[in-house]
C-alpha cells in the first residue's frame, strides 16, 4: 500500500508542475447505489460514497470513503467502510497514452480487504483507441485476478467501445463480452447504451459472493450531464442483469445509481 500512495502522490506532482496552461479545480464527490435481487432469496445491498479530488488537464487524482449495508435473510451488516484511490493520467497533451489507478483497502468484512485496478488506453490511427488492464481482489478465501482487453472508436459525437474480459477460474478459463456506446451532448454530457454477456463479469466486485455467478447476461444506461453553469456534474444509471447463480437456476438483479461531481 505505501507503494501505491509514493507513485500516486508523485505522478500527481509531476503532473500538477507539468500543467501551466490548465491549473484544474478541485472537486467535491458523493454518489449512491443500490443492488438487489429476490432470488433465491432478498438481497439488498446500499453504498453510499463522498470524496474530494483535483482535476487538471492531464490528470485526475481523488480520494473516496465508501459505507455500505447488506441486508439478506441470514444476514446482516452496517456500516461496512472502504477507503478508495483513484488516479488518471494522460502522458503528454494529446492524451495519446492514458492509464487508471485505482486501490481500495477495506477493514469490514462486506467489501474485498484489497481492491487494485490498472488500465491503460492507446490512441491509434482514425481515432481508434486500444486498452487493456487488469483487476485484483483479495477477499479470505480467493484472490482472483480479471485481465481485459478493448477496442474503441469515435465517430464524431459518437463512441463505441467493444472489450473483452478474462477469469482463469478452475477449471477453465471464463470470458465475458461487452458492448457499449455512447452519443455526446455539447462535447462532455452523454448518454451510455451497453449490453454483456458471460461468466467474467464486466464490473468491479463489491462483495465476494458476486464470484458465484455461473453465466449473465446484461444491459445498463447511464446519463451524465452538467447543471448550475457546468459547476455541478450529475451521473445517473440504471443496470439490468440475468444471472444464472447456479446451474439451470436463473435471477433478474437490479443496480440503480446518482452522483455528483461539484466543482469547487
Amino acid at each position: 500500500m505505501k507503494k501505491i500512495l509514493i507513485i500516486l502522490l508523485a505522478s500527481c506532482a509531476i503532473s500538477l508542475s507539468a500543467q501551466e496552461q490548465d491549473k484544474g479545480r478541485f472537486q467535491v464527490l458523493t454518489g449512491y447505489e443500490t443492488d438487489f435481487y429476490q432470488t433465491p432469496y432478498t438481497r439488498t445491498m446500499h453504498v453510499a460514497n463522498a470524496g474530494f479530488g483535483y482535476k487538471g488537464g492531464l490528470f485526475a487524482l481523488y480520494g473516496k470513503l465508501n459505507l455500505g449495508y447488506l441486508d439478506t435473510p441470514s444476514q446482516h451488516l452496517s456500516n461496512q467502510t472502504q477507503f478508495e484511490l483513484d488516479y488518471w493520467q494522460s502522458i503528454d497533451k494529446n492524451k495519446n497514452t492514458s492509464f487508471w489507478l485505482n486501490y481500495a483497502y477495506s477493514p469490514s468484512e462486506l467489501f474485498p480487504e484489497h481492491r487494485i485496478v490498472f488500465e491503460v488506453w492507446q490512441k491509434l490511427f482514425a481515432d481508434f483507441l486500444v486498452s487493456g488492464g487488469f483487476n485484483h481482489y483479495r477477499f479470505p478465501t480467493i484472490n482472483p485476478t480479471f485481465f481485459n482487453v478493448g477496442l474503441e472508436k469515435y465517430f464524431g459525437r459518437f463512441w463505441i467501445q467493444g472489450k473483452t474480459y478474462f477469469y482463469l477460474k478452475e477449471p477453465d478459463l471464463k470470458t465475458s463480452y461487452s458492448l457499449t456506446s455512447r452519443l455526446f451532448f455539447k462535447d462532455v454530457n452523454f448518454l451510455q447504451l451497453g449490453m454483456g454477456l458471460g461468466s467474467a463479469q464486466d464490473e468491479p466486485f463489491i462483495i465476494e459472493s458476486d464470484l458465484n455467478t455461473l453465466f449473465s447476461y446484461s444491459a445498463h444506461a447511464r446519463y451524465v450531464t452538467n447543471a448550475f453553469n457546468e459547476r455541478i456534474r450529475i451521473y445517473t444509471g440504471i443496470t439490468y442483469l440475468r444471472e444464472e447463480y447456479l446451474s439451470d437456476a436463473w435471477r433478474n438483479r437490479f443496480s440503480i445509481g446518482i452522483g455528483l461531481t461539484c466543482n469547487l
